[in-house]
Order: structure tokens, then sequence, then C-alpha cells
């Protein structure tokens, strides 16, 4: 758990500098804006990983990938390894998702 001492820091940190990024995006491109956006979604969603928050995870994660997508950077996605290795976590074979999806249609 972080601390309340952290959690002033935090609220601190962020207001003494939110002014500042205010303005520095002010004078940047749509283009830049994006990027740093990009950017900026990619460091949340592995900082919400580190510290088990899956749910926010996904959505940093999620919304890197639709910036990617507007932004026409075609970046590579920095959460492919992690979904490998997902993967390969799951048992040699076994497609669960697939196979609801087969005896759905074989029911209908």
């Amino acid at each position: 758990m972080i601390s309340e001492e952290k959690r002033a820091h935090n609220r601190a940190y962020y207001q003494a500098n939110r002014q500042r990024i205010l303005e520095s995006k002010r004078k940047q491109t749509p283009e830049e804006i994006l990027h740093d956006e990009t950017t900026i979604a990619e460091a949340k969603a592995w900082d919400a990983l580190s510290r088990y928050k899956f749910q926010m995870f996904g959505y940093h994660a999620a919304i890197w990938v639709v910036l990617n997508r507007i932004s026409g950077e075609h970046r590579p996605n920095p959460f492919v390894e992690l979904v490998r290795a997902a993967r390969e976590k799951n048992a040699p074979g076994v497609k669960l998702f697939e196979e609801e999806a087969s005896n759905d249609r074989k029911t209908e």
C-alpha cells in the first residue's frame, strides 16, 4: 500500500507540473501530442501492471493501441512479449474460447 505521505507527494508533484505540461502541449503539433500521449499510455500501462492493477493495465494498453492506430505511426506493440508469454502459459493445445465458440455453433 502507498503511504499517505507518498500520495500527498504524488498529488503535489502532479499539480506543480500540470500547468507546465499543459503549456508545453500548446506549443506542440497534433502529431507530437499523439506521440507523447501514446508514450504516456504505455508508461501508465506498465506502471499499473507492476502494481497488480490488471484492469488499469488493460485500460491503458487499449488506449495505447487506439492512439497508435490514429497517429499513423504504426509503432510496434510494446505488450507483444507479454501476450506471447501468456499464450505459452496456457496448456499446450488448449484453446478455451475457440472450443466454446464452436460448441455454441453446434447447438444452434
